[in-house]
């Protein structure tokens, strides 16, 4: 049975989240239970008053490049910073993502599992990439995880895309190479949520 992101957190309906497990990135359908959720306010904060970090991914100059807006809201802190992410990712990063998050648990013997121990450490590099450039690629972000960093098992994480850049970057493992970290399972809530 597939679980929110953290574990514990609630997921919006109609959206995507990540399985611990590897179970990958699934639709959450209207009769889930994990389909409830706090309202989210004018602040950005839920019911809960749990902090947000809002990415905010729109098309750059090139297919390949995203401009992404990060947001933070927490404690009566607000903090925004600007990044331009353009993330060395192949068609066969894709495919072999897609394989491990869908086919390998279904057939997970050698010589399986050594094609799926290169894909997890290919993934765990693309996380920290993808970290990098959100995170560190400006003094703003910088400042902006510094005070989120400790708060984040009280915050809520929000990826809005449109519709046909939904998939263009793999949020689910964005990971933090300090504490080694994905973001999706340290976070109370991790959502998509798609763009108006």
């Amino acid at each position: 049975r597939p679980y929110p992101a953290s574990g514990r957190g609630r997921v919006r309906q109609g959206t995507y989240f990540f399985c611990p497990g590897s179970v990958g990135l699934l639709p959450v359908p209207p009769f889930s239970p994990y389909a409830l959720h706090p309202p989210v306010t004018e602040t950005g904060r839920g019911e809960c008053g749990m902090a947000t970090i809002r990415l905010s991914q729109t098309r750059g100059e090139s297919n390949d490049r995203f401009h992404v807006r990060v947001d933070y809201e927490g404690d009566g802190a607000r903090h925004s910073a600007a990044a331009v992410v353009s993330l060395d990712m192949s068609e066969q990063d894709h495919r072999d993502i897609r394989w491990y998050l869908e086919d390998y648990l279904e057939a997970a013997y050698e010589p399986e599992r050594e094609i799926a121990a290169k894909i997890e450490h290919r993934m765990h590099e693309l996380g920290e990439a993808l970290f990098q450039a959100t995170f560190q690629g400006s003094e703003d972000a910088r400042d902006l995880w510094a005070t989120a960093r400790s708060q984040l098992a009280e915050t809520r994480i929000e990826i809005l895309t449109s519709v046909t850049d939904a998939a263009a970057l793999p949020w689910e493992l964005l990971r933090d190479p300090r504490t080694d970290q994905p973001l999706a399972l340290g976070a109370s809530e991790f959502v998509r949520v798609q763009s108006q």
